[in-house]
């Protein structure tokens, strides 16, 4: 019999066969979930803030009652103590008490382009968090407490992560697949500077500011995942991408706006034998041709519904891995046997060759995502069908 710790080194050895368009051992089986093992255990997302342990107890239970060789990520993704204590609005806990919640809000005018682009460094990171975070604005000792409290606090949540991320190791033999954050000077402008409708509204009538600007944000940024990548020392986990202006924007906006700089921030991860994750949240035709420029194997897509993946497939499968199987709304409003032949087919088709993660078209949030039941039995069913 294995232990967990063999069993982790033979997913990641599964992982870099398929991503590297080998037949691994083993389809690899990816849960994605971000606070539904909260719900589904009956917990409270303040709850768990609170107590690391409870916290590592949720996500390790759940994932004792589901088979799954690999997660996205686990725990709570947001320090929600220390935005608290700096006075941030951005995130908050739902009604429902499991759920957290993203509010967008443009911290940059229109007007201040010029100065944004003149001394980049210095509007994010003295500029900016005056205006995201309210505590932050009054006298030098009053400040430097806030911060000081914050960064307690935020140590906390990174203890907590690692104690979580040991367990799934350690405990579960689970391989966390997402490493350091591989991003779009594009959505870094749509997440933190210019908000959503803003950024694209400059596309049309600030194009040329937004270009130069997009430039100077890549520069101060840096590339945290081939940092990430250097650190590890291994393929595995992935650079990680989430593509969130991506959906949202025309085809010619996407080649003028958010693949050169993202391009810059990818090429060096490729040189050195990174492959980068993307989770395309929503629909990524504009990314398909441009990943087709791009080395073989050099990017793993996990598909969101609104994409076929068979499509998709036929188009890119032998050149990136696609993530997909079946969708949350699948196995939440179908019966489990029609579920089980939807991952079937998946498997039929997309596996041969490898370059294939089976795994749900969206990460499951709340309480009534899918039907558990269904859940489990589809994740069982695709790893025994999927050895190869």
């Amino acid at each position: 019999m294995l232990t967990k710790l063999q069993e982790y080194e033979n997913r990641k050895a599964d992982l870099i066969a398929t991503t590297g368009h080998q037949e691994p051992q083993y389809v690899p089986v990816m849960l994605d979930v971000i606070s539904w093992p909260i719900a589904y255990q009956k917990k409270k997302t303040a709850d768990l803030i609170k107590d690391a342990d409870l916290m590592v107890r949720t996500f390790t239970k759940t994932l004792r009652e589901i088979y799954c060789d690999c997660i996205t990520s686990a725990g709570i993704p947001y320090p929600l103590v220390a935005l608290n204590i700096l006075g941030g609005k951005g995130y908050f806990i739902s009604e429902d008490e499991v759920t957290i919640q993203h509010t967008q809000n443009c911290t940059m005018e229109a007007e201040e382009y010029g100065e944004l682009i003149r001394d980049t460094k210095n509007f994010i990171l003295n500029i900016l968090p005056k205006r995201k975070f309210s505590n932050l604005n009054g006298s030098d000792n009053e400040n430097y407490a806030v911060l000081k409290n914050a960064i307690m606090a935020f140590s906390k949540h990174m203890e907590a992560a690692g104690k979580l991320s040991a367990a799934l190791q350690n405990e579960l033999g689970v391989v966390a697949v997402c490493g350091g954050r591989t991003k779009a000077a594009c959505d870094t402008m749509f997440d933190r500077i210019r908000g959503f409708r803003e950024t694209i509204f400059d596309m049309k009538r600030k194009p040329d500011e937004l270009l130069t600007a997009l430039e100077h944000v890549f520069e101060v940024y840096g590339n945290p995942g081939l940092e990430k990548l250097r650190e590890n020392g291994s393929t595995v986990p992935f650079p990680f991408t989430a593509c969130h202006a991506v959906p949202f924007i025309r085809k010619s906006d996407f080649e003028k706006f958010w693949w050169p700089t993202y391009k810059k921030v990818v090429d060096p991860i490729i040189a050195e034998g990174g492959r980068i994750f993307m989770k395309s949240e929503g629909r990524c035709g504009h990314i398909l041709d441009v990943l087709k420029d791009c080395p073989k194997s050099s990017f793993i897509l996990q598909l969101d519904m609104e994409d076929d993946p068979y499509k998709v497939y036929e188009k890119i499968g032998d050149h990136a891995t696609i993530a997909c199987g079946i969708t949350t709304n699948q196995l939440k409003c179908l019966s489990k046997q029609e579920c089980l032949d939807i991952a079937k087919k998946a498997i039929d088709t997309f596996a041969p060759g490898g370059g294939f993660i089976f795994t749900t078209d969206k990460p499951l949030i709340s309480e009534n995502d899918v039907n558990p039941e269904n859940l489990f039995a589809v994740y069982q069913f695709a790893h025994e069908y999927g050895k190869y």
